[in-house]
């Protein structure tokens, strides 16, 4: 079959980008809750299938509770239980040395029941989600594309692609990243800034078990957090500046887990690495709208926000289940899915989360990666205040499980 006859124009909406965002908001449109069902197609340069099996994101990423109801929902959480580790403790450190010398200022424990959070790597992610849309009648996946052009039209927006092929829908999604081609061609310009720094990603055996806990250590460099895994495993995202960065990446495998061990310490006794180290450059930003003409921007295309709380990936989550609910409404009414009444409302939900969770790590980012001594030592008061509040520490951790608020249907598990 030729790429130009296998392209339909009876698709209604058009997903550029196959990443966790993108495979999910296919499934959320086109999926076994999606009622009704929409036809969807997704686009990307690569092939998400090949970049599923592959498994080179070893990236770890936390799935709050909301988002673990979306996977839930979306008929993948049975291809990912088995990579999961809940998170049911986290401390926070603030200091220098030896992290396993540092003192816990506050620690916080998931009450009995759900923890508010677990822990996977990014690969596991990709290929659940992967599985599901296999297992999907309504969803076209089209890899190793290129977007070259998209143009209005009455009724819809057509996609041009390099090998001279095109296709029409009602909605295109921008998921296509933070260097999105969709939400340049719509000329949404980003409001951001480099953190100058830079996150190394990688994960780690170690000879004893970590108790289900994560740790976030902070010093004026960076902060380095050790994210459960399942096992005696772990995913750490160690984020310092740039030239110490590169420095790191140029060891070889023994050095580096040489020089991790020694910062480390001996808590969880001799750490090896696994797989291979990435290196991602901080920075945030914001797209200055996520809708244009029949588009919604999702994910990272619509903002990009501090690791250190693990919240990027849940917040492009929770941007598929607000869209999902917008664009089903509209196929029950009988709208218009890309018109713009539609696509404002998906603004509206979207708009006071976004910019309050970037301001929040904004705030949570100047305090603690600060070396400054009054705010260190204001810093450490404030945490072992709050160690001694339990209904504070309980009311954080239901917070970093995603609930509150006002949630899309997929989030609340519906």
């Amino acid at each position: 079959m030729t790429a130009t006859s296998f392209y339909s124009p009876d698709f209604d909406a058009i997903i550029v980008g196959g990443g966790p965002n993108g495979l999910a908001m296919a499934l959320a449109l086109a999926g076994r809750q999606a009622t009704p069902a929409a036809r969807v197609l997704v686009l990307d340069a690569r092939d998400p299938r090949s970049f599923a099996a592959a498994g080179n994101d070893t990236r770890g990423s936390a799935l709050t509770r909301a988002t673990q109801n979306v996977f839930k929902g979306l008929g993948c959480w049975d291809d990912l239980r088995d990579h999961v580790a809940e998170m049911r403790e986290i401390i926070v450190t603030d200091g220098t040395g030896a992290l396993d010398a540092r003192p816990a200022y506050l620690s916080i424990a998931a009450a009995e029941g759900a923890a508010a959070a677990v822990i996977t790597e990014n690969r596991w992610i990709a290929s659940a989600l992967m599985a599901a849309v296999e297992r999907s009648t309504g969803v076209v996946i089209q890899g190793g594309v290129t977007v070259t052009t998209i143009t209005q039209e009455p009724g819809g927006v057509r996609v041009s692609l390099a090998d001279g092929s095109s296709v029409k829908a009602p909605l295109l999604v921008g998921a296509d990243g933070r260097h999105s081609h969709v939400r340049k061609t719509l000329g949404i310009e980003v409001d951001g800034h480099d953190d100058h720094q830079v996150a190394l990603t990688f994960s780690i055996s170690h000879a004893l078990p970590h108790g289900l806990r994560a740790e976030e250590h902070f010093s004026a460099t960076g902060v380095i957090a050790f994210l459960p895994l399942p096992g005696n495993r772990s995913s750490i995202v160690w984020g310092t500046s740039p030239d110490e960065a590169a420095r790191l990446m140029k060891l070889d495998d023994t050095s580096f887990e040489d020089e991790l061990n020694a910062k480390a310490g001996p808590h969880l006794g001799r750490i090896a690495l696994e797989g291979t180290r990435q290196a991602y450059p901080l920075r945030r930003q914001v797209a200055r709208a996520i809708t244009g003409p029949r588009t919604a921007l999702i994910g990272d295309a619509a903002h990009i926000i501090h690791p250190l709380a693990g919240l990027g990936l849940n917040l492009g989550f929770k941007d598929v289940a607000a869209l999902a609910d917008c664009v089903s409404e509209a196929l029950l009414r009988g709208e218009d899915i890309g018109s713009v009444n539609v696509l404002e409302r998906y603004a509206q939900w979207r708009r006071f989360d976004i910019a309050s969770t970037i301001a929040a790590m904004e705030g949570m980012n100047a305090l603690f990666v600060n070396d400054w001594p009054v705010l260190s030592q204001l810093r450490k008061a404030g945490l072992k205040l709050v160690d001694k509040m339990p209904r504070v520490k309980t009311a954080l951790m239901e917070e970093a499980a995603g609930m509150s608020g006002t949630l899309p249907r997929l989030m609340r598990g519906m």
